[in-house]
């Protein structure tokens, strides 16, 4: 479901914003960022940030969402490697809004190319559900322990 659209992004920076926090998050060595390993896709991404290599609109294609049932506090997931519809994608999460990231050869799923990113198109933030999802039993978790209470106090 289509939470809001932005007539006009601008299309580059957001894009390069997005590849730059997965190439910083593979190349990390902190413990935040264990999941993420790019393989030979580090290179590729390297490559494109020195300007030797141009990727194409539908190289590392982007999903944006929002969870509306957050109400506050700030919220960072450490990303991590998900599959939708057996495609490789790495999610982040900032807050209430996220982005996947593609990060296979294989073209995206049909039913997602009307919401990608995309040079001369709106920006679609689409709507996630929040609870009942494995990520609110990860957040849950993390509010209910103890060794938290100080944190999530405020």
């Amino acid at each position: 479901e289509v939470w809001y659209v932005y007539p006009e992004s601008n299309y580059h920076l957001l894009r390069e914003f997005f590849l730059s926090v997965l190439l910083r998050a593979d190349l990390s060595t902190d413990f935040f960022f264990q999941h993420v390993k790019l393989g030979p896709y580090r290179q590729k991404l390297i490559e494109y940030f020195s300007g030797k290599r141009p990727l194409g609109e539908k190289d590392f294609s982007v999903v944006t969402f929002y969870y509306p049932e957050l109400k506050g506090g700030p919220l960072i997931i450490p990303p991590d490697r998900l599959r939708v519809s057996d495609i490789k994608f790495y999610h982040f999460h900032l807050g209430r809004v996220g982005y996947y990231i593609k990060v296979d050869r294989r073209p995206c799923p049909r039913y997602l190319e009307e919401i990608l990113l995309r040079k001369g198109k709106p920006l679609f933030v689409i709507r996630q559900p929040f609870s009942g999802t494995q990520l609110h039993g990860i957040v849950s978790s993390m509010v209910n322990n103890r060794r938290n209470e100080a944190y999530f106090a405020s």
